[in-house]
């Protein structure tokens, strides 16, 4: 099955004409993805920024591994949204080439399928990479080593770490981790689990802002055997928020209790899909896009954005939630009915 999948990709670059500058493989996506069983979109706002507050942007988007034009419409978007919001890094979510990874640093989907699509202004930034279960098909290993070829790309382990200051001493630490080996019985799977409480025990983070591949919860159904290894030590070591891809689609969601971190799920980058509302859903939406983020020393803004499709229009910014530092309660302080049944009542709000 893997080499009828690869050489299907082999026919399309052919039939692509190569991989020169302008080259970009199109293959079927789903561009009527609709959100089933959805409810109300809650009223948002989205805040401006305040003058002497040091701000970290950062993009979040998942699932980019076709190089489509679903994937340059997203690409097009978040570009502009870097504009807008000085975003300072990236993280990819996974899922980075469709559909079996990647074999090895010299491949041409290097350039297929980040380099030349990710060449645009203000996204000559790092992006933070962690693997998703497609990526294990091929080298993740390959992934790892071209860290060290690129400008951008930051990928020095299958998990890896890093910290951003913000401003009047407040550290932020974001803990990229790999959901395919994280619950799994062995050495492997002990060792990263281990790590991660480590990561999430250390005092000086004031912030702790973790990102996977696959989510721990979703309308669409999640692993529960992921969910069950990560979930007790995100929840026991204090984790803000939680970002994953895998599902295609964006959406917020929180434990129905309120209990753990709030979850992003931003997997909409090349191949949007279906997504169903749940018990669990805050927010929720079907098609391409991504997630931008603000973040201060006091709250952490987060916008849902999804491309208009050109014609000089901006993006949309479909959803906005912000979170305080306090071990990730939302500013509102509701639970998910309470936010359910406010949205209810009131019309649904308009981002910016």
């Amino acid at each position: 099955m893997r080499i009828l999948k690869r050489f299907r990709w082999l026919v399309l670059l052919l039939i692509a004409g190569g991989i020169g500058a302008s080259t970009a493989i199109t293959v079927p996506k789903m561009l009527d993805a609709d959100v089933i069983d959805g409810e109300p979109t809650p009223a948002f706002d989205v805040s401006e920024r305040e003058a002497g507050t040091e701000y970290l942007g950062f993009l979040a988007v998942g699932d980019t591994g076709h190089s489509n034009s679903v994937q340059a419409a997203v690409v097009e978007a978040m570009s502009a949204e870097a504009g807008r919001e000085s975003s300072d890094f990236a993280m990819l979510l996974g899922d980075n080439f469709y559909p079996d990874g990647i074999d090895s640093v010299d491949s041409p989907r290097w350039e297929l399928t980040f380099e030349q699509p990710f060449d645009k202004p203000g996204l000559d930034i790092p992006f933070y990479v962690i693997p998703g279960n497609h990526d294990y098909s091929g080298s993740v290993q390959a992934q790892i080593d071209y860290t060290a070829r690129s400008d951008r790309w930051r990928m020095p382990g299958r998990y890896h770490s890093f910290t951003r200051s913000l401003g009047g001493g407040v550290e932020a630490k974001f803990i990229g981790i790999d959901t395919e080996r994280i619950a799994r019985s062995d050495e492997a799977g002990r060792a990263q689990r281990d790590w991660l409480r480590d990561q999430l025990s250390d005092p000086s983070n004031e912030w702790e802002i973790v990102f996977g591949h696959r989510p721990l919860r979703s309308g669409n159904g999640a692993s529960e055997v992921v969910r069950a290894a990560l979930e007790p030590i995100l929840n026991e070591g204090g984790a803000d928020v939680y970002f994953a891809g895998h599902k295609h689609h964006l959406a917020l969601l929180e434990d129905e209790a309120g209990a753990g971190p709030m979850q992003v799920i931003s997997g909409a980058g090349s191949d949007p899909r279906d997504v169903r509302w749940d018990a669990e859903t805050v927010f929720a939406a079907a098609g391409a896009g991504f997630v931008s983020c603000r973040l201060s020393a006091d709250e952490l803004l987060i916008k849902f954005v999804q491309p208009t499709g050109g014609d000089g229009e901006r993006d949309q910014v479909v959803f906005a939630h912000t979170i305080e530092r306090d071990a990730g309660k939302s500013t509102e302080g509701a639970s998910n009915a309470a936010v359910r049944e406010e949205a209810k009542a009131e019309a649904v709000g308009a981002g910016s």
